[in-house]
């Protein structure tokens, strides 16, 4: 049995050759998870380092919390988390925009002319010279001292700012006391407390969680999911809270955000997203723990969602990954809302629309109906050489071990 490419969803029976446990259809797909999965693979062909750590953090565009690169990298130089944005910032224009790979970046920190070379590599184009983030790393010399860090502490730090900033006693300065005083605290200063604590961490909500739903997360493609942290990461520091919780309540962020001047990114995000942060948690709310288990594999503590969308029908686990697939499919596919699906549910009609809107395979089809309507038994237990589905011809290239991928160019 096929099964889905991690990165695009297509059925392959591929895996990636040094741990054969993660499917990709073509060395491309391969190709492009290379930065994540080479720092879980069992048999990655070389030595993992800071550096891929810190590659992982560009791409994410999410802080460092491996201890070795926020030393390496002078992360722990940085007063504040929007400093430490900034220098990741700067990191990106290196890595992504002007090609340094985590191999070199390694060998210049081994050798210790990391910021040497960082600066010869900037100056040596013109884009380089002109990178408002080069700049700010030149009026900064302090990231170039390196000195020990602690990244729980950095993390108890920022849960101790939110607390300050959702409101809380400016006496309390230990994080034990905090944790006294939030015992008293209502369940919606609480969430803020946490989806503040969260974005000053720079990491999103825990998947699936209440704060990941009530502020959009369940919406997110993974192509949004960092840049609508990133606005988050900024708005909190700009707007007071007061004025966040207000816009919070009356479902109105994303006016917010181009309040502040964030229009530019906001305008960046999916259309599922402002569908959520415009009408709120409540509106549509299935459908987001629907996405989050399609697109992030995570299917929380409600029940009710997976009533709706035929997910509690599953009695086998091939059901369960055939019909998850599906709506995969239709999330990254059909270029149709969200809540269009939740109508759909709504009027009994999940197939309807799915078909209508998704190329789904005859196999697809059936799992689809029988889960979320009425199907006839001669369609269920389809069984003359006519109705059966022919195995496809396995014609995808061979896979890379991924060490072979650092060099290698991707296939056309």
């Amino acid at each position: 049995m096929k099964k889905e490419c991690y990165v695009c969803g297509s059925a392959t029976q591929q895996k990636c050759s040094a741990c054969l446990k993660v499917n990709y259809c073509t060395v491309d797909c391969q190709r492009k998870d290379r930065i994540r999965h080479i720092l879980e693979c069992d048999s990655p062909g070389r030595p993992i380092t800071s550096a891929d750590h810190l590659a992982f953090a560009v791409q994410t565009k999410l802080v460092p919390v491996h201890p070795q690169t926020i030393t390496d990298y002078g992360f722990n130089s940085a007063q504040t988390f929007a400093e430490m944005i900034q220098l990741l910032a700067m990191y990106a224009d290196l890595m992504e925009g002007l090609g340094v790979k985590p191999q070199t970046l390694h060998r210049w920190q081994a050798k210790g002319v990391l910021y040497k070379e960082i600066e010869k590599t900037f100056e040596a184009s013109d884009e380089g010279r002109k990178s408002r983030n080069y700049q700010w790393f030149l009026g900064n010399p302090q990231f170039k001292r390196v000195r020990g860090v602690d990244v729980d502490a950095m993390v108890a730090d920022a849960f101790l700012r939110a607390y300050h900033m959702t409101g809380g006693l400016s006496d309390v300065q230990a994080v034990d006391a905090m944790h006294e005083e939030l015992i008293d605290w209502s369940p919606e200063r609480l969430r803020m407390w946490v989806f503040y604590g969260d974005v000053l961490s720079a990491v999103p909500p825990q998947t699936g969680s209440d704060a990941w739903i009530h502020f959009g997360f369940g919406a997110t493609n993974p192509e949004d999911k960092h840049l609508l942290l990133e606005i988050y990461s900024a708005l909190v520091m700009k707007a007071t809270h007061d004025e966040f919780r207000e816009a919070y309540k009356a479902n109105r962020l994303a006016a917010l955000m181009d309040q502040y001047g964030f229009q530019e990114k906001r305008n960046r995000l999916s259309l599922d997203v402002l569908d959520a942060l415009n009408h709120g948690p409540d509106h549509n709310s299935d459908v987001w723990n629907l996405k989050t288990y399609a697109i992030w594999n995570e299917k929380g503590k409600s029940m009710e969602w997976q009533d709706r969308y035929g997910l509690s029908r599953c009695t086998t686990e091939e059901e369960t990954s055939g019909l998850k697939n599906i709506y995969r499919k239709f999330f990254a596919q059909s270029g149709r809302r969200a809540f269009e699906l939740a109508e759909a549910a709504n009027a009994g009609k999940i197939y309807e629309f799915v078909t209508e809107h998704v190329r789904l395979l005859p196999q697809e089809k059936s799992i689809l109906k029988r889960l979320t309507g009425v199907v006839p038994n001669s369609v269920l237990h389809a069984s003359t050489p006519s109705e059966k589905i022919a195995p496809e011809k396995e014609e995808d290239p061979k896979l890379l071990e991924p060490s072979q991928l650092d060099s290698k160019p991707a296939s056309n």
